[in-house]
Parts: structure tokens; sequence; C-alpha cells
């Protein structure tokens, strides 16, 4: 399989420009160690971790290929579970399986395994860890799942931040309630794709009757009612997940996505080499997230 890879590089919020293209040669199965996947990034989107990164607010090591969210399809693999051309979403991180984080399933990262989009460019593996790329290489323990085939890229390519972040959100909050009556009247502040996510989640798998949304801008208000919100005029919380919010995550997608315009939650398509248009279009926040695919490029 030879060939290329196309990746951005963070080189530095300092540096300009902060991020650069560049390529290298694309991996081979004899590159790969045994539970590692090479997959070909097939759509994926732009994080506001990604613009704090470029904006200096998010530390993070240099140099480092960016990006997190994503849908990849099978194109090497040394997991028995996972085959060519399998379409898969993926954990934001691996997993040692042996660290207090790992053991305890906690939501955050575990403490030697590396994140997808934040892995400095020292190593041979982390050369491919970022989705904002044509190739991604799966670290072993890197919890991964299957898309159905109903479940559109431009949909799951969010699942494993925001969707699954939400997730784990709600299950909190209904695992501190106590019953609160016959009626359940839930508010969230601020409307973006976290919260069209809750909302979703508080009526469909809750069962809240009534979820609110605040927000200054008119918008987003209006995007708020495309999925079962109430918009009201007018975080941080729970953040991250674990591999049992992924899978519910996947389901909860599986299960809705034909019932709600979640596409309307995704920008049209950008060229990752177009990639500072991209940015720009984030920045403006027209769409909760700006979809780069790596169509077209020669690999």
């Amino acid at each position: 399989m030879a060939g290329l890879v196309t990746r951005v590089v963070f080189v530095g919020a300092s540096k300009k420009p902060s991020f650069v293209t560049e390529t290298c040669p694309l991996p081979t199965i004899i590159d790969l160690v045994d539970g590692e996947v090479l997959l070909k990034i097939r759509l994926a989107t732009i994080c506001t971790a990604d613009l704090d990164t470029l904006d200096g607010k998010w530390t993070k090591p240099i140099p480092s290929v960016m990006g997190h969210e994503g849908v990849g399809e099978v194109l090497v693999s040394k997991r028995l579970d996972l085959v060519l051309g399998d379409r898969v979403v993926f954990s934001t991180g691996s997993a040692c399986e042996s660290c207090v984080v790992c053991r305890r399933n906690l939501p955050v990262p575990c403490a030697t395994g590396i994140q997808y989009g934040h892995g400095a460019l020292l190593s041979s593996p982390a050369k491919l860890s970022g989705t904002l790329a044509s190739h991604l290489i799966l670290r072993k323990g890197t919890h991964v799942i299957k898309i159905p085939p109903h479940v559109k890229d431009t949909v799951a390519c969010t699942v494993n931040c925001p969707l699954s972040t939400m997730v784990n959100v709600v299950d909190t909050a209904l695992s501190r309630l106590n019953g609160c009556g016959e009626k359940k009247i839930a508010v969230i502040q601020g409307i973006n794709i976290f919260a069209i996510y809750g909302c979703l989640l508080l009526k469909e798998v809750a069962g809240f009757n009534e979820v609110y949304l605040t927000d200054q801008s008119m918008e987003q208000q209006k995007l708020a009612t495309l999925f079962g919100g109430i918009p009201s005029f007018d975080r941080k919380g729970i953040s991250g997940s674990n591999k049992q919010h992924l899978d519910m995550a996947v389901e909860f997608l599986s299960k809705l996505c034909l019932e709600y315009p979640l596409e309307e939650l995704i920008s049209p398509k950008f060229s990752l080499h177009d990639l500072p248009s991209a940015i720009k279009t984030a920045r403006g926040e027209l769409y909760c997230r700006v979809a780069v695919t790596t169509e077209g490029l020669r690999t």
C-alpha cells in the first residue's frame, strides 16, 4: 500500500501560520503493532477545541497533527474485530486499561494513552494521530464502533466528542434526580451542538416533557426548534466521556438519525487543502461544526 498521507500539523499559536499541511509516507501492515488499525479518514469536523488550540488557549505538544472528531474506513487492521472496509467511529483517545482512570472507567483521558489531535510528533504512530489528515492510526486500547449503514458520515462524525459528552451529562444528571414530579422540565443555557444533542437525549431517552434552550442569537433559537427544543432569550460543567457513553451515543444516533435533521448541524464540506477557509467558517459560528474532507487528494 505505497502512497502518501496528507496531514495538518499544528506548529504553535505564536507561529505565522500556526499550522502547515504536509505529506509523509503511508504506513503498511508491517508498520503497525498488534491492536493498531490504519484508517482512511472519510470526514472530519473542526471542534471548538481546535480553534482554542490555534488561539493558544489550549496547551498541547508541538508539532502535532490536529483533529479528533471524524469517521474512518479501515484499510489495515491488526485487530480481530475489524476488517477492511469497516466504517467506524472511535474514542478520542486510547486506554492502557491499568491506570486508575482506566480501572475506574472515568470519563477523562488515560494517564498514559494517546489523545487524538494532541500527540506530539515524536514517534512513528504519532505521525498519524489526528483526524485533520487523510489517514489515522488508531492505537491499541482505542474503543472502536462500526457505524450502521443508514447513519451518514455527516451525522456520525461528531459522535465521539459532543454527543458522547452530552450522553455523559444527561446520564449523570438523571442519576442525581430523586424524582421531579410527573412533568419533567429542563433548561439548557447556550445553543450549540452540545445543547442540541442534550435536548434530544432529554426528550427521547430521559422522557422530559419540555426542554428550554436559552441563547441571545435568534438564528440559534430557530435551530433549537428543529430538534424539539423551546427557545428562550437570553459550561463549565461535566465534560468528557467513557466507552459506554460512546456506545450509547452510536445507538442513539442509529435510532433517531432519520427522525431529526442532524445534518443541519454540519457545514458543507471543505477540502483539507482549503483548511483556512474551513477555520474561518468555523469561527463565524454559522454552523455547529464545519466538515473537512480528503476527497480528491492524491495518496
